[in-house]
């Protein structure tokens, strides 16, 4: 599920259950693109589904996450 996304960033949510090889997940992934890179930062849960209060505190953690250049 696409949750945001601009010129220099995404962030989605993916889901699996019942899945032997995986088990239950539940992963918020923030995809920021650099200059010459790209950067991936993920919360993820061993849970078909995160709770609320965690969804949100993941989505908070995620977008305080800032691109630094080297000094």
């Amino acid at each position: 599920m696409l949750i945001n996304h601009s010129d220099s960033e995404i962030t989605y949510e993916s889901k699996v259950a019942n899945c032997e090889q995986l088990g239950d997940q539940d992963e918020i992934v923030r995809v920021i693109y650099g200059e010459m890179n790209m950067f991936r930062v993920s919360y993820m849960t061993h849970s078909a589904d995160m709770t609320a209060t965690r969804r949100a505190d993941a989505l908070k953690l995620l977008s305080e996450f800032q691109l630094q250049k080297a000094p």
